[in-house]
């Protein structure tokens, strides 16, 4: 009895999803594709290949609605949109598999509601008018490279909407016109406001380096992407981390050339962690900006440095003159070896630990020094003294990434380099400077703070990870459920529900094990921090911090932004600890972002 009853229950299945089959594809409220082959894997990529064509007769159908123009630019246009629209979303796509209809072959039925093409495009009108916004607020703030970054994302998911030529909005001193026209005026206008100048020239026997500017309205361009012909190729992409960066040219190209041809790379395409974002780069083509072409004269003019570095320490009062001699005397002969990359010479100038994060340092992606004259500032925090803003150039083999950092030394008592790290922007220092309520004192050692969290993600230290935060951390992770999984780095994504972020608390056991899998899996990290807002609570036995700060993260495999707050207790400034971390891809309905307010004491 037990057999027949299984029996007729397996009958009544099968009946329930044949009819299940049938009545998705009868329906016309669904698009549905089949696939019939000898493995499932092979069946469901012949139903999503089916599905996808379904939806490009779809949106044809919509796109010629709206669109009058010439045949092969239509063709062309609604065939991009319907790619972007299958790279981004049929993942979701929901999957029925037939183990029985075709034996031995499977059949997979892959469906969407006709209804979820058209929320995709309304989700799509709606990342586009975000991506506008954040532009215009960077723009507001003069984080030039951000806005230009978002102004072309805007632009280039634009034409995968099919209406998109209907769309209009309100640019703030142009009035009200298309977006796409708006958007294209307005990358013009600001990549074109950007000016760059000469700073100086060092000729050697082989190559001469210009050291460059990259400035708007008289402020550092940070994060802005270039490249440029050396006479014989075009070089990799370089980011300029402070607005500044190192051209080399061969001897004979410079002597025989007035004018040297920088080119803007606003597509900010390896930046891309939208997935949208990312497949409309991808299948979109559009005629390079004249703007981003940029054309500096090499004149006489220019400052001719010497064969050796100048190096000038801007003294804190509080550093002895005998100390500040030796970090003096330190710092030109370690960067002449830096210079010469013969590192074994190096070790006597630095503590054990401060060699290990030398070696690091070098390792990440073959450091070198960008050669100008150096001006630094010293400041102490506790017994130590950090020697500012060292200008270096990284070089990633396996990705082709470049970009330019400024590093920090941190000498203890005896002249001994103890610490190496990576230092804050220029406008993130100016804006905890800013901060009220806060002695400098504690701004100097939030800052140093900041900077070794940054340096430790960076340069993949563990330990110090593993050091900083309490046992007991409460660790939380927002992530968006939209995202690709293989993408992910701040959280376990998968499909988790119809939430648009979803917040995850972690062990600090779970989140160093997930944490050391990404160092293994990224040739680099490059972090920066901006718009920071502070808070402290303080008592006779402790002095805990809070800091809010817009997080923008990249690596060889992933980019994202957010926002980043930490609750740490600098007691000892020299062995801080992390009580709370939480990072949320977006801030909250109402503005606000998890900070100090969020806890009671």
């Amino acid at each position: 009895m037990k057999v027949i009853t299984i029996i007729s229950c397996y009958l009544l299945i099968l009946t329930l999803h044949s009819t299940t089959i049938r009545e998705i594809e009868n329906k016309e409220e669904y698009l549905c594709g089949k696939g019939i082959a000898l493995t499932e894997k092979e069946a469901d990529d012949l139903a999503l290949q089916d599905l996808l064509s379904q939806i490009s007769v779809d949106v044809k159908q919509s796109v010629e609605n709206i669109e009058t123009e010439q045949d092969g630019v239509f063709k062309e246009q609604y065939k991009s949109v319907v790619e972007t629209y299958s790279s981004a979303k049929l993942y979701d796509a929901k999957r029925i598999v037939d183990l029985d209809s075709f034996k031995p072959k499977f059949q997979v039925i892959r469906y969407i509601p006709k209804q979820r093409i058209d929320d995709v495009f309304k989700e799509r009108k709606s990342r586009v008018m975000t991506l506008l916004n954040e532009g215009e607020l960077a723009e507001e703030k003069g984080k030039v490279a951000d806005a230009i970054r978002n102004y072309y994302w805007a632009f280039a998911l634009l034409p995968t909407i099919p209406d998109y030529k209907t769309m209009n909005y309100y640019f703030e001193g142009k009035g009200e016109c298309e977006v796409y026209t708006g958007l294209h005026n307005k990358l013009g206008s600001i990549i074109g406001a950007v000016k760059f100048k000469k700073i100086s020239t060092r000729k050697g026997s082989n190559y001469t380096e210009y050291l460059l500017d990259a400035n708007y309205e008289g402020v550092p361009v940070e994060g802005i992407l270039l490249h440029y012909s050396d006479g014989n190729t075009e070089t990799p992409t370089v980011k300029w981390s402070n607005g500044q960066g190192v051209v080399r040219l061969p001897n004979k190209v410079a002597e025989t050339s007035s004018t040297l041809t920088l080119f803007v790379d606003y597509e900010y395409r390896m930046h891309a962690f939208d997935q949208d974002v990312r497949c409309a780069l991808d299948e979109m083509s559009y005629k390079k900006l004249p703007e981003s072409i940029k054309e500096i004269p090499l004149g006489s003019n220019i400052k001719a440095l010497p064969a050796k570095d100048k190096l000038t320490l801007k003294s804190d009062p509080d550093c002895p003159e005998k100390l500040k001699t030796t970090i003096q005397t330190t710092l030109d002969e370690l960067l002449d070896i830096i210079k010469d990359s013969d590192y074994g010479k190096a070790r006597k100038y630095f503590t054990a630990g401060g060699y290990r994060d030398f070696n690091r340092l070098i390792d990440y992606g073959k450091a070198k020094l960008m050669n100008h004259d150096l001006i630094m500032g010293v400041f102490k925090i506790q017994n130590n003294f950090v020697v500012r803003s060292v200008p270096m150039a990284f070089d990633f083999a396996n990705s082709g990434e470049k970009f330019t950092e400024n590093v920090n030394f941190v000498f203890n008592q005896d002249g001994k380099i103890e610490k190496i790290t990576f230092a804050l922007s220029d406008n993130t220092l100016k804006s905890i400077r800013k901060q009220k309520g806060f002695n400098e004192a504690e701004k100097k050692e939030i800052t140093h703070f900041m900077e070794l969290y940054k340096t430790s993600y960076c340069l993949k230290d563990s330990s110090f990870v593993k050091d900083v935060f309490a046992d007991d951390a409460l660790i939380i992770i927002g992530n968006m459920v939209q995202k690709d999984p293989s993408y992910d780095v701040e959280g376990i994504i998968g499909q988790l529900g119809n939430e648009k972020v979803k917040y995850v608390k972690m062990s600090k056991e779970e989140y160093l094990g997930r944490l050391t899998k990404q160092f293994e899996q990224k040739e680099f990290i490059n972090i920066h921090f901006a718009d920071c807002d502070l808070k402290k609570f303080s008592n006779l036995d402790e002095k805990v911090f809070g800091i809010q700060i817009s997080q923008y993260y990249y690596s060889s495999n992933y980019a994202d932004k957010g926002y980043l707050f930490l609750m740490f207790n600098l007691e000892d400034p020299e062995k801080p600890r992390i009580t709370v971390r939480s990072w949320q891809p977006e801030k909250f309905a109402d503005g606000s972002i998890v900070g100090l307010q969020d806890f009671k004491f």
